[in-house]
């Protein structure tokens, strides 16, 4: 890290001791790997200091000063102390001056510093002292780089300004008003900020920067580099030191003494936070010597099924917000849909869960206690968080219409938000999020101003914030009842030069009232208040213009902030720079292996003057005076997160993530690991257990990572790429051990057989490559075979019992499973076994071993019609059909978790659909409550992968750049099936109306009449009454029920229940029962019923062969339905066309008699002709609307008034029926 310094004579000297590195560009051809074990022993990357006590007198008193200030008071309800029992009652007025007393004290005395906890009342009070504790001064033997100073304005040094005196007078009436609430009413929209640092007053900004850059050199930990072959073995480059350490279950993380009181996730319950004349929300601090928790004071055992247990990644779009104090170091960032606390110094995490969709923005208040998260998406919502108890205190749902929001911002007191809506119209909405759930103010932005994506508060001025889109700055001022909008013009015409799109815009506190935005060509733009306009409540409106545009960087400007009266700025190549508020340049920080900057935050435990010392680098200033600003993290576009300490200018990393869709996990089949690959060209190897990178690879070119797998002992892991090579590496070091490259596009599955003897690819082309190991000779090739027409979406290695020789199969979208012949293959030659079609209209999309818990061995395919079906592992025919989850989208991805128990009383199958994750009790028997699902990834889970122990599910999300780590709990699962009843309640759920409803008695009835339709309607004889129905009555049952299956389907239903006790007896089943015929009933039945949709999509498939697009003529509809799908002959479509339009009796019954041709000749007349899908619906299937065929058939055919009439009843019966179908 190059950083600015004063004294050029000091250069040489302090360049051989610095702590520096400028690492050694890897060779075009060469990777780099990183092993982050053998770094965190080096020790290269200092750890941010522990904080200590600050010895120089009175600091303390002024850090209670700076709080008082600012004028805090905490929401909600008094917890009692679990240390002194006198604490429950409320402080009174001479207890907090006697704390102010100790506070006084502090340096001088050896005492325990402990103050009240944050508490909530709905009463008024007033802050409690806030005590500060300083970080450790740096070690001394880290120098800095330094350059000549340059010619910069001095900084104006003064004293206490009257600002600061009438607080000081302030705070005095505030303590003596706390008894008089009565009076601090009247005054509930005044509020007071953090007094500003003493500003010089100054007319105007220069037009260019007067200092001049006279070195810039790398300051960065120290780095070794170790070249072997084509690997680069970097150290010295690993994440922040304690980020490998171990991690301890999280119910042993230090938790508070007290807690704020807070309603339950999703709550819409308020804070009740008083609106006195102090801020409204603030933090006090934990006593000190205990850390700051990470997580709610009682802990108690997960009992949901599954439950997110880590999370690796981050949302590189966000900035990550620095939540770190005297007392705790922890940021928090953003993956997919939840928001991360972590503690990069214990390795520790607290998940924050709430959100439906991807997170789109965050803030944190100015004492870092409250953090808003909002995302973006259907059912979006706005959730403020306590950082403290990590609680959601306030929940806003359908904030903006459900579109969600592009940027919101929180005032500097804590009690106001405001959100932009993520519309195309959009929409500024103003929150008082503590007291309404409704906004104070909304107004929408004319769209010619642009898609505004930020937005800040002033400072020291709650009733005024600022966002920008690329081409226009919006100035918003409002009071109680009007939000008012001004937006300046500014072009490059104005200053006649470029002036660049606008990326931030940010207000400057103290006197000065300007604003300023930072471009896309390295300039910021400085703005005034042009005229004010006085409204109602001595509040103003200030119209501003661009006064001047300074060029800072030739570099585009990507972030802009302040932090103690400094402007800081960071720019596209990771350089970051410090400037007074002229912005005359203080300071920069550069490296550069960072990349672009998105944010910077600062810590909340300095003042800005107690970082002083003898290591603390010097400004570029001509008086060369110290330079100190808090502890900062810096996150940005390349998914890094780096802390850097300013006394010793030490950086560290705290985040090395993917900055490119994940696509590609593994899981070890003997050990806790995870490996993970990216279209970043990153594979990072993670201790899941320890949560510590194993090892990391960067591959050459960043070459895109599509799919991983372990061999069977764990020893070697196969890569595919999106290039079409595959890589065989060692699982330790991760160094390539054989490289082929066959296929030319994309390697979407990789696997290896259960000896490790195979392995086996399929690749985008729909091709499948088989490689051999062969001792001596490694892993050679042994031959490609195209046997699928569309892409392949699984592949499953397997055992044949009897012989035991390893199988190969391969599932395709074209509903074939194709198994190779492994044995008999010969290299350039692979052979296939068995090719099989394994659905008729519905797409196969993934498949798995079924586990031995049954006598005949199965695999378990699931389809896109939410069907789950069991085939036999030899015929590949369909044995069983089941329901399978109906979470929103049909299962895509399917894996049977380990049992290291071969006697475990319950099988697990987690399974994952479009966004969800679950998991599935086996034996699958379409019991609906034997199923669970959890939100995994917005915008779309990509993989999953389950632990050899079976007490882990890990997923990722593709583009979202994320790895989800979900715990098991076998234990919950089965509670959940059993509150969902036994036998056959939970499908009783299932039919309209439940056990006693309609249907159910319909059902009934027609299962009694299929008995007396077996036995002969007609005769004299004694008839049997049992319980079940010959197995010949079933397709017939079903249709009466409104299911309508096809021939295959007919097939299936038969051979399963003739089948079901075969392998058992040796018999075959004639006979099915009502309780097998519902279960039946309801796993074979379409999950959604019979569609409208659906119709219209086949029929216009249909269609395409034909001139018109949306209609077709009658002659060519008889001719498909004779010559495609399951071919029927004339006399078959005749009979059914009669029968559909009323001609048949005894609704179509046609086997007595065959049609005469005057009928046959008929039909002509009574159908359409062309024909649409609408008519093809509704007047010759009759399924949607019965009006239409009814009229035109007592027109065309009043002979047949009486038959209509039967079959208009037995229509209407049979459409209630569809229409229960349907709501199903």
């Amino acid at each position: 890290m190059s950083s600015a310094s004063g004294n050029v004579g000091d250069v040489e000297e302090q360049t051989q001791t610095s702590v520096s590195h400028t690492p050694t560009a890897a060779g075009e051809n060469q990777d780099s790997i990183t092993n982050v074990t053998s770094n965190a022993a080096d020790g290269t990357e200092e750890s941010q200091n522990k904080p200590t006590e600050e010895s120089a007198d009175g600091s303390v008193q002024e850090a209670t000063e700076h709080r008082e200030t600012m004028g805090e008071t905490q929401p909600g309800k008094e917890l009692p102390n679990q240390d002194q029992e006198q604490d429950k009652l409320p402080p009174t007025l001479e207890d907090k001056e006697s704390n102010l007393v100790e506070a006084e004290k502090l340096p001088d005395q050896d005492q325990d510093n402990s103050v009240p906890t944050p508490k909530q009342s709905t009463e008024l009070h007033e802050s409690e002292p806030y005590t500060q504790r300083s970080n450790s001064e740096p070690s001394k033997d880290e120098n800095v780089e330094q350059s000549e100073p340059v010619d910069n304005a001095l900084l104006t040094e003064n004293g206490p300004t009257s600002t600061e005196l009438e607080t000081q007078k302030l705070e005095t009436d505030i303590q003596e008003e706390e008894s008089k609430p009565e009076l601090i009413a009247d005054e509930k929209r005044k509020s007071i900020s953090a007094t500003p640092p003493p500003v010089s007053d100054v007319n105007a900004v220069g037009e260019t920067v007067a200092q001049k850059e006279t070195s810039e050199k790398s300051l960065t930990p120290n780095q070794v580099e170790e070249e072997k072959g084509d690997i680069q073995v970097i150290s010295g480059l690993a994440p922040h030191p304690s980020y490998g350490a171990g991690l301890e279950d999280q119910s042993d993380m230090p938790t508070p003494k007290e807690n704020v009181e807070a309603p339950s996730a999703g709550s819409n319950q308020s804070v009740n936070i008083p609106t006195n004349k102090s801020v409204n929300v603030t933090n006090e601090t934990i006593p000190k010597g205990e850390e700051t928790p990470l997580t709610p004071p009682v802990h108690h055992e997960d009992t949901q099924p599954i439950n997110l247990n880590w999370v690796y990644g981050i949302n590189c779009n966000i900035p990550t917000i620095n939540l770190s104090d005297e007392n705790r170091t922890i940021i928090c960032y953003a993956v997919a849909h939840v928001a991360v606390l972590f503690d990069y110094v214990n390795n520790k995490q607290k998940i924050l869960q709430g959100h439906g969709n991807a997170l789109s923005c965050f803030t944190c208040s100015q004492d870092k206690r409250w953090l808003a998260t909002a995302d973006k998406g259907p059912g979006s919502c706005v959730i403020v968080w306590d950082t403290f108890t990590c609680v959601p205190v306030q929940t806003i749902f359908d904030a903006d219409g459900g579109s969600g929001f592009v940027a919101l911002a929180i005032s500097s007191d804590a009690k106001y938000i405001v959100t932009l809506s993520a519309d195309s119209s959009q929409v500024v909405s103003l929150w008082d999020w503590t007291s309404s759930e409704t906004p104070i103010h909304q107004i929408e932005i004319n769209p010619a101003h642009g898609l505004q994506t930020k937005v800040n508060f002033h400072p020291d001025d709650n009733f005024k914030f600022v966002s920008n889109s690329e081409s226009q700055i919006l100035f918003y001022s409002w009071e109680y009842n009007e939000l008012m909008v001004d937006a300046p013009f500014l072009s490059d015409s104005v200053f006649n030069r470029p002036v660049g799109f606008f990326s931030e815009s940010i207000f400057q506190g103290g006197k000065s009232n300007r604003a300023l935005t930072a471009t896309s060509i390295g300039n910021i733009v400085v703005w005034i208040p042009a005229y004010t306009q006085k409204i109602k409540h001595n509040h103003h409106q200030c119209k501003y213009r661009p006064l001047k545009l300074v060029r800072i960087k030739e570099k585009g400007l990507t972030a802009l902030s302040q932090v103690q009266g400094m402007v800081v700025a960071g720019d596209v190549v990771g350089h970051l720079r410090f400037f007074d508020e002229d912005l005359n340049l203080l300071y920069w920080f550069q490296n550069s292996d960072l990349g672009a900057i998105i944010g910077m935050s600062f810590s909340y435990n300095c003042d800005g003057t107690k970082g002083f010392n003898e290591s603390s680098p010097i400004d570029a200033t001509i008086k060369g005076n110290a330079f100190s600003v808090c502890d900062f993290v810096v996150s940005t576009k390349s998914a890094e997160v780096v802390n850097i300490q300013c006394s010793g200018t030490k950086m560290s990393h705290i985040l090395q993530e993917h900055d490119g869709a994940v696509h590609a996990i593994a899981a070890s089949p003997t050990k806790k690991w995870i490996c993970i690959g990216s279209h970043a060209g990153l594979l990072k190897l993670w201790d899941y257990e320890k949560k510590k990178v194993i090892a990391t690879r960067v591959f050459k070119n960043k070459e895109k990572v599509q799919s991983l797998a372990f061999n069977h002992n764990g020893l070697q892991i196969a890569i595919g790429f999106v290039s079409g090579a595959v890589y065989i590496a060692d699982a330790m070091s991760l160094k390539d051990e054989v490289q082929f490259h066959y296929a030319r596009k994309s390697v979407t599955h990789c696997k290896f057989s259960h000896d490790s003897k195979y392995f086996a690819t399929a690749d985008a082309e729909c091709t499948t490559s088989v490689f051999v190991y062969s001792g001596e000779s490694g892993w050679v090739y042994l031959g490609r075979y195209r046997a699928h027409y569309e892409p392949i979406l699984d592949m499953v290695f397997g055992v044949d019992l009897d012989s035991n020789q390893q199988r190969l199969l391969t599932l395709g979208k074209d509903r074939v499973l194709v198994e190779y012949d492994l044995a008999l293959s010969t290299t350039d030659d692979l052979k296939l076994l068995q090719y099989s079609r394994i659905e008729q209209s519905a797409t196969p999309l993934c498949m798995d071993w079924y586990p031995n818990i049954t006598k005949e061995n199965f695999l378990v395919v699931s389809n896109n019609e939410y069907k789950m079906k069991l085939l036999n592992t030899t015929t590949k025919m369909c044995r069983k059909t089941f329901l399978g989850p109906t979470f929103g989208s049909p299962v895509k991805r399917i894996s049977v978790v380990p049992a290291l128990d071969p006697s475990a009383s319950c099988y697990l199958m987690a399974y994952a659909t479009e966004n969800k994750v679950g998991l599935q009790l086996l034996p699958l028997d379409g019991n609906p409550h034997r199923s669970i699902s959890l939100t995994a990834h917005p915008q779309g889970v990509s993989q999953i992968a389950c632990s050899h122990d079976g007490n882990h599910i890990f997923t990722c999300g593709g583009n979202d750049a994320s790895i989800h780590m979900w715990s098991i709990n076998a234990k919950a699962m089965m509670a959940v099936e059993a509150l969902g009843g036994s036998g056959l309640e939970p499908f009783y759920g299932l039919i309209e109306g439940g056990k006693e409803g309609e249907m159910f008695a319909e059902l009934e009835n027609y299962f009694y009449y299929a008995q007396l339709q077996s036995q002969g309607m007609v005769t004299t004889e004694e008839r049997n009454v049992s319980n079940k129905v010959q197995l010949d009555q079933v397709p017939a049952l079903m249709r009466a029920l409104g299911f309508y299956p096809s021939e295959q389907q007919i097939e299936d239903i038969i051979n399963e229940v003739k089948f079901s006790r075969f392998v058992e007896t040796g018999e075959h089943v004639l006979e099915i029962d009502l309780a097998d015929f519902i279960k039946l009933y309801i796993n074979h039945r379409p999950a959604f019923g019979l569609l409208h949709s659906e119709i219209q999509k086949a029929f216009n498939l249909l269609c395409k062969g034909t001139d018109s697009q949306n209609e077709m003529d009658l002659q060519y509809l008889t001719e498909i339905l004779q010559k495609r799908g399951e071919h029927m002959t004339e006399k078959e479509l005749t009979d059914h066309l009669m029968t559909l339009i009323g001609f048949n009796q005894e609704g179509g019954n046609t086997e007595e008699a065959d049609a005469d041709q005057s009928q046959i000749d008929g039909l002509a007349g009574l159908l359409s002709d062309p024909i649409n899908c609408n008519q093809f619906t509704n007047e010759l299937l009759g399924l949607f609307s019965h009006s239409l065929w009814v009229n035109r058939l007592l027109i065309k055919s009043q002979t047949l008034e009486d038959q209509l009439r039967l079959t208009y009843q037995r229509y209407m019966q049979h459409l209630k029926r569809m229409i229960v179908m349907i709501h199903l």
